[in-house]
C-alpha cells in the first residue's frame, strides 16, 4: 500500500514537472463589433483545449453614448495620472521582454481599430511604435490605426507560446515591480467620476 502512495505521488510530480517545463500555445481573436469572440485555443503537447463563447451583451446606440460621455473622464484622468501610466507600460513592456528573452517564448500580436478620440489613437499609436525595438525579434506586434471611430472599438489576435515555469517567475516580478498604491488611487479616480 506504502508503496501505491509512492508511486502515484512520484507520477503526480513528473506530471506537475511536464506542464512547468513544456511549451505551451495560445491563440485568442476578439472582435469588439460582434457579439461572439473568436476561439480560445491552448495547446501543450499533446493536448489541445478550444473554447469559444458568445457575449450576452448586444452592441446599443444608449451605449455608445455613455462610452462617448466618458470618454473625456478617462482622457483627463489620463493626462492627470501620465507618470503612473508610463511606469506601468515600462514594467508591462520589461515583463514581456523578460517573457521573450526566454528559449522557447514567443508572442504575435495584431491589432485594429481605434480608441474613439484621433489624439488618444495616435497616443496608443506612437507608444506601440516605440515599444516594437524594445520587444526584440521573438514578438511581432502590428497596429492599423483607425483614427475615425467614434467610440473604443477594434480587433485583437494574440498568439503566444511559453513555458508554465517561466512565466511564473516574470509574473511574480511584475506584481513585484507595479506602482500598486498609485493604481488603487487611478482606479478609485476613474470609478468615482463615471
Amino acid at each position: 500500500m506504502h508503496m501505491l502512495a509512492v508511486i502515484i505521488s512520484g507520477i503526480f510530480l513528473l506530471l506537475i514537472i511536464y506542464m512547468l517545463f513544456i511549451p505551451v500555445g495560445i491563440s485568442f481573436q476578439y472582435c469588439s463589433e460582434s457579439v461572439s469572440s473568436g476561439p480560445l485555443v491552448i495547446r501543450f503537447y499533446p493536448f489541445t483545449i478550444s473554447h469559444s463563447w458568445k457575449s450576452s451583451r448586444k452592441p446599443s446606440r444608449t451605449a455608445n453614448a455613455v462610452q462617448a460621455k466618458t470618454k473625456s473622464n478617462y482622457w483627463r484622468i489620463l493626462k492627470e495620472d501620465l507618470v503612473t501610466v508610463y511606469q506601468v507600460s515600462g514594467v508591462c513592456l520589461q515583463f514581456l521582454k523578460g517573457m521573450l528573452e526566454r528559449k522557447y517564448h514567443f508572442a504575435r500580436i495584431s491589432l485594429q481599430g481605434g480608441l474613439g478620440a484621433p489624439d488618444i489613437t495616435g497616443l496608443l499609436t506612437g507608444l506601440l511604435a516605440s515599444a516594437k525595438p524594445a520587444l526584440g525579434k521573438k514578438c511581432a506586434l502590428i497596429f492599423h490605426p483607425d483614427f475615425t471611430t467614434l467610440t473604443p472599438q477594434g480587433r485583437m489576435k494574440i498568439e503566444a507560446g511559453f513555458q508554465i515555469y517561466g512565466f511564473l517567475m516574470e509574473t511574480m516580478w511584475l506584481f513585484g515591480r507595479l506602482p500598486k498604491m498609485k493604481l488603487i488611487r487611478m482606479y478609485r479616480k476613474l470609478t468615482k467620476r463615471s
